[in-house]
């Protein structure tokens, strides 16, 4: 650590890093610079502006086992409001940067990179770059100004500067910065971070209570709008603009002081379902709604709305719950952005795959309340949805930025019951992302389906081992044959008697014959009850071709009889037989005939099959039937129509 004094008022001077030259006098805001024996100054910093951060010079914290001392800061402004990156001491005198923007950390440090980095004109949102062996898509391209800085820096800092700074995300979570303030430009490498990932100690009080997860000790300001008087709050100083919900006029906020915009837009008049205010707690976070739009796309000349509420935690900054048509959804913009490929309507993301569903121009129709940039009517944007029930990816493009949020759907009920609302509309047709409710019936019908079946086959199988096949009856028949094989149709066999002693569900008669090959017979049974005369029949074709008709003919065919009552039987059975020119002369054909008992009929087995299935048959058929009615709104064609919402497998975890 290297010691001075300040040469315009006295005050100590630390430098606590090797890589820091310059620092900005505490008390009285002259930028010093180190030259090796002695501070110079260089001037007078500007002041910086109040904002809500909670980190100060001093603080301390961790972040991937890396320890850190906040030693200074630079504060730039954008359109979208603040932004500070804070210059961090680690282990071994070396520096890191954190960004805070937004409500949104980053931790990085500055890397050496061997690929050429592009102009900061040549850049445009959702061009791939690649750094150190990472794919990353730029995600907004800022030109902001210098506020200020303060404390230990590694390079001067002047107010009122304009710095060109490209952001960079990767599917797998990874950040980079390109900062074009120097030549050759600066790359920085890092990943975005959770407030309390980084164990932070030493805020500064006041920000404390702003950051409490208790939304009710939020420091809030208030004013009046300038247009109407009406009542206006703010409740964060990362917020932009304000619309009044008296007047409709488009107030902008910068530095605590209030600016009028756009006057009243009376022509339009939206009621919010959720009252600018309300609060509620949703996944453990109590959250207040502090903004309003109404959103507009067009799909085959139609116009379709939707409203999304601003949402405000001290603590975890913005979200938004969005809802069309009775249908409700839970956002946050993501850090990490999907890997596009062009012309694939599929994307990957946390290892599921999502179907673009929507495309289109969205505009803003109507703004009320407080938004973290100056949100106005008629503001436009690209917007892509990708939906893989029961989330939903959404990707707007603007000229210089490209957002991604994730949406969990969410039922109405559950949002009267988080914001303590009495009612709120049903929910109408089938939204994008909605569940589809048939999903977790056809997957319980379908397991059910297989124990079942399972069971089934256990039994059945069962049944085959333990009751045995038992032979009744056995005879040979000796078919007389003339010399052309030409037999009289009136010519017959009677078999002996045999006794059936219980009944019989099943009896199968089976008759083989050792015919020549090339001769066919036709074999016609009577199965007759001695006692009653009752009769039951069967006809078989056997016989034995070679070369060209070999597949068709069969020296054994059995049929089935059933429901046998107890009795004593005997066979009439008749032949007509037959063969082709250059057959080899056969004297005699004998037919083994035997009677049997099957253990179990498979047919009932088949039937308990059929049965079965009809539960699963028609889950599957009003789940189709709902992914039909969700794809039907669509505006993306129907390549993958009979895709339905299982699209968690179509991506492998490589």
């Amino acid at each position: 650590m290297k010691k001075a004094q300040c040469p315009s008022c006295g005050a100590p001077v630390k430098f606590q890093s090797a890589a820091s030259v310059y620092s900005i006098c505490a008390f009285c805001r002259s930028t010093l610079l180190y030259d090796g024996r002695a501070l110079k100054n260089l001037g007078r910093m500007a002041e910086l502006i109040d904002d809500p951060s909670p980190i100060q010079i001093s603080t301390k914290g961790r972040v991937d086992k890396k320890r850190f001392s906040v030693i200074g800061r630079i504060q730039l402004q954008y359109d979208a409001g603040l932004w500070n990156e804070w210059h961090l001491l680690l282990a071994g005198a070396r520096s890191a940067w954190l960004s805070e923007a937004s409500g949104e950390y980053v931790f990085s440090e500055r890397a050496s990179v061997v690929e050429a980095i592009p102009d900061f004109d040549a850049l445009s949102p959702g061009m791939h770059l690649k750094f150190a062996e990472i794919d990353f898509q730029v995600a907004n391209l800022v030109t902001a100004r210098c506020v200020a800085g303060q404390g230990e820096l590694p390079f001067k800092v002047d107010a009122g500067y304009d710095t060109k700074t490209a952001d960079l995300r990767s599917a797998e979570g990874h950040f980079a910065t390109i900062d074009y303030s120097e030549t050759p430009p600066l790359v920085f490498l890092g990943r975005p971070v959770h407030f309390d990932d980084l164990h932070l100690t030493n805020l500064k009080s006041t920000a404390a209570l702003q950051y409490a997860s208790d939304g009710s000790e939020i420091k809030v300001e208030s004013f009046n709008c300038p247009h109407c008087a009406a009542p206006l709050k703010i409740h964060s100083l990362q917020i932009q603009s304000i619309t009044c919900g008296g007047c409709g006029s488009l107030i902008g906020v910068e530095n605590k002081k209030m600016s009028l915009l756009v006057e009243a837009a009376r022509g339009l008049r939206v009621r919010p379902r959720i009252k600018l205010g309300t609060r509620g707690s949703l996944e453990g976070v109590e959250w207040e709604v502090i903004g309003f739009l109404r959103r507009r796309i067009y799909s085959e000349g139609m116009p379709y709305f939707w409203d999304e509420y601003l949402l405000f935690n001290g603590k975890e900054g913005f979200t938004w719950l969005t809802e069309y048509d009775g249908h409700w959804n839970f956002a946050r913009t993501l850090s990490s952005f999907p890997l596009v490929k062009p012309g694939d309507n599929t994307i990957l993301y946390d290892k599921r795959g999502f179907r673009l569903f929507s495309s289109g121009v969205v505009e803003t129709t109507y703004v009320v309340g407080e938004f973290y940039w100056v949100a106005r009517a008629g503001d436009t944007c690209q917007l892509d949805e990708y939906v893989s029930p029961p989330s939903m990816l959404s990707r707007e493009s603007m000229e210089d930025e490209i957002t991604w949020t994730r949406a969990e759907y969410l039922e109405g009920d559950t949002v009267a019951s988080a914001f303590k609302l009495k009612s709120l509309p049903k929910a109408s047709g089938v939204y994008a992302n909605q569940p589809n409710p048939w999903k977790e019936r056809l997957g319980q019908t379908f397991a059910h389906f297989l124990a079942f079946i399972l069971l089934g086959s256990v039994i059945q199988l069962g049944f085959l081992f333990f009751i045995p096949q038992k032979k009744f009856f056995q005879q040979d028949l000796t078919i007389p044959m003339s010399e052309n094989a030409a037999m009289p149709n009136s010519s017959y066999n009677v078999t002996k008697e045999f006794t059936l002693p219980r009944h019989t569900q099943s009896l199968t008669l089976k008759h083989s014959l050792n015919i020549a090959d090339n001769n066919w017979v036709e074999v016609a049974t009577a199965l007759v009850d001695k006692e009653t005369g009752e009769i039951r029949r069967g006809v078989q074709d056997l016989a034995s071709y070679k070369g060209e008709r070999a597949p068709e003919g069969r020296r054994v065919n059995s049929i089935r009889f059933a429901d046998i009552p107890p009795g004593r039987y005997y066979m009439v059975v008749n032949y007509d037989a037959g063969f082709e020119l250059g057959a080899p002369s056969q004297p005699a054909i004998v037919d083994r005939v035997e009677i049997e008992r099957r253990s179990v009929a498979w047919s009932n087995f088949v039937l308990l099959v059929i049965f079965l299935a009809l539960s699963p048959i028609y889950a599957w058929l009003r789940h189709s039937s709902f992914e039909a009615t969700r794809w039907e709104e669509s505006d993306v064609g129907d390549d993958d129509e009979d895709d339905d919402d299982d699209d968690d497998d179509i991506w492998d975890d490589d």
